[in-house]
């Protein structure tokens, strides 16, 4: 399995440098994140964060959302006094807010 991971990433690798991919920003994006998953575990993203860079909102957006239901509650961590969250804990709400345009 590792080998057939290996072949994928590698056979990857030279489309990216022969420049055959047609991948936009945002799936180039989500595929980072993956491997940076893979790589690293999981990156806990604050509130400021995923208001400026994923949501593209402001707090009392964020607010209203997540006492929709929309936004999960954010999880502590030992040691940190903010929430924080998932990447994927907003896939509902980028659902929510390209249908409320």
């Amino acid at each position: 399995m590792i080998k057939l991971l290996r072949d994928e990433l590698e056979d990857s690798i030279a489309q990216i440098d022969a420049g055959n991919t047609n991948l936009t920003d945002e799936q180039m994006i989500n595929l980072i994140e993956h491997l940076a998953f893979i790589n690293k575990g999981v990156k806990r993203i604050s509130k400021a964060y995923a208001c400026e860079h994923i949501l593209h909102i402001n707090t009392n957006k964020f607010n209203y959302l997540k006492a929709k239901g929309i936004i999960p509650e954010g999880r502590h961590e030992l040691g940190f006094k903010e929430e924080s969250w998932r990447i994927a804990d907003f896939d509902k709400a980028l659902k929510y807010l390209s249908e409320h345009k």
